[in-house]
């Protein structure tokens, strides 16, 4: 009776021992299923960052292109204008004071 009872023990600890590790293996693999959502959540995030960036960048780019000038009937960009014809602002010219040369002391 004693043997039959410790075989029955053993068979039970042997099927418990089995639960916990298909429970382990369950939990594990629900743990593996999340973070891989999540890691497809964050890679879909920053995918979406970037592609907001580069329009963002493409945006800028188009509006720092040289401005065209307008004239009545016609559409010119500025490098295809003659030079006389770019009116740029200077900024004035200081006239200079002359150089005074220093006399040597006697």
């Amino acid at each position: 009776m004693g043997h039959l009872w410790g075989r029955a023990q053993r068979y039970v600890n042997g099927v418990k021992a089995d639960i916990s590790r298909d429970m382990a293996l369950d939990e594990l693999r629900n743990l593996q299923q999340k973070t891989q959502q999540e890691v497809a959540s964050v890679e879909q995030s920053v995918t979406q960052a970037a592609q907001e960036w580069e329009q963002q960048v493409r945006e800028f780019e188009s509006d720092a292109t040289p401005a065209k000038h307008e004239f009545p009937g016609q559409v010119i960009a500025e490098k295809e204008m003659p030079r006389h014809e770019i009116i740029e602002e200077q900024p004035p010219v200081l006239a200079a004071a002359p150089e005074q040369k220093e006399t040597p002391k006697t």
